[in-house]
């Protein structure tokens, strides 16, 4: 049980010095509240002022132990003193995790118990301090962890902070302003090309071949290409609504607001799942048990097998969505609605993220621009006149 906000008091607390003549030091002492064994006590503390030059009399000594008793007179809530794990296990994993989407619950969770908690130890909320926070994140980012990685654990650290304060427990979040690792050299992320889709659709057997022709032809998340019941897809306008997300079998809204949305289909797309329409209530990808089949399973049996038997580098079924977008910004589609496609909140993201450049578009691009530039230029091995 959480212990009750402790009583307030006031305190004036006593100073007095020590040391040889000429190089005394002015120390003041004063009561802290700590929690122990189930109750409060008040443990003895003393803390250093500064010197007899600094502070000439006893007035100035009292005058600079004051400034600092706000801080322990009772103003701060009785659960700042709790160890900040003891917050994470009692109050913010019950409380506020599950207010979160369950694939970001599972992450939180991994990250809290494989980094934050075995770093917090018994570290009291209100001893947490920044550049302990930027000294941690540095030994994670040294031991091989992505800085993705740790952005992440960073994040959600911060997110345990974030609510401290909201509640009162304490007064600023020591995880901002921490600088998170630098940007690492990205290896380039592997694309089929349009004949390496075609083989690889070749291969795959359903129901993983029309999971892909429906992630090839929309960009929807797998997490919403499962989600999908066949009352979703109206086959005489040619579209399909994006109303829900399954993860790990967990039904769930969209990930945005911008992610329900309607995705038009193209002919090929909408004439293939026509033939495959059942009940309107039923799932589009069902397994035996009448609910979702799950994508990572279907990849591991099935798309992973036809790449490793095609010599191509093994992918998720994500790589699918960003197959997509990419070759749509290649086309010249305008962001807003390759964001519209997609589901995005914010268009930069999906030109930062999910707009790869092509090789064949950037040669293009330099042939076109010499095309523009260089048509004047004089050729290999003839002089240019000097008037």
């Amino acid at each position: 049980m959480v212990p009750v906000v402790q009583r307030r008091y006031v305190q004036r607390g006593h100073v007095y010095k020590t040391g040889k003549r000429g190089q005394q030091v002015w120390y003041g002492r004063y009561r802290e509240p700590v929690f122990e064994n189930g109750q409060w006590k008040r443990a003895l503390r003393n803390v250093r002022l500064g010197t007899t030059t600094e502070l000439p009399t006893h007035w100035d000594a009292l005058m600079a132990l004051a400034q600092m008793l706000p801080e322990v007179q009772g103003s701060r809530r009785a659960e700042a003193y709790l160890p900040a794990r003891e917050f994470v296990e009692r109050e913010w994993v019950p409380r506020i995790l599950p207010t979160f989407k369950p694939s970001t619950q599972s992450s939180y969770r991994a990250n809290l118990t494989r980094y934050v908690l075995p770093w917090l130890r018994e570290v009291r909320l209100i001893d947490l301090r920044r550049g302990e926070i930027q000294q941690w994140l540095s030994v994670l980012s040294q031991t091989g962890l992505s800085r993705q990685t740790v952005k992440n654990v960073w994040a959600v650290l911060s997110s345990v902070l974030r609510i401290a304060v909201d509640w009162g427990y304490i007064k600023e979040n020591p995880a901002q302003g921490v600088r998170r690792p630098a940007r690492q050299p990205k290896t380039r992320l592997f694309l089929p090309t349009p004949e390496q889709v075609a083989e690889i659709f070749a291969h795959l057997c359903e129901p993983s071949y029309t999971l892909g022709l429906l992630l090839v032809g929309t960009g929807l998340r797998v997490g919403e290409a499962v989600g999908l019941r066949w009352e979703d897809i109206d086959f005489k306008s040619k579209t399909l609504s994006v109303r829900r997300d399954v993860w790990h079998g967990k039904i769930d809204s969209p990930k945005y607001t911008a992610s329900e949305r309607v995705v038009p289909l193209g002919p090929v797309l909408a004439e293939h799942l026509g033939k495959k329409a059942k009940g309107p209530e039923r799932w589009v990808f069902e397994g035996d048990s009448g609910k979702p089949l799950d994508p990572h399973n279907l990849a591991r049996r099935q798309l992973h097998r036809v790449l490793d038997r095609l010599g191509l580098p093994r992918f998720s079924w994500h790589r699918l969505r960003k197959l997509h977008s990419t070759y749509l910004a290649d086309l010249g589609v305008a962001p807003r609605i390759l964001q519209a496609q997609l589901g995005h909140a914010d268009a930069a993201l999906t030109l930062n993220v999910y707009a790869q450049v092509l090789p064949e578009s950037q040669r293009r691009a330099v042939e076109s621009l010499e095309g523009l530039l260089f048509r004047n230029v004089p050729k290999s091995g003839q002089e240019g006149r000097v008037q």
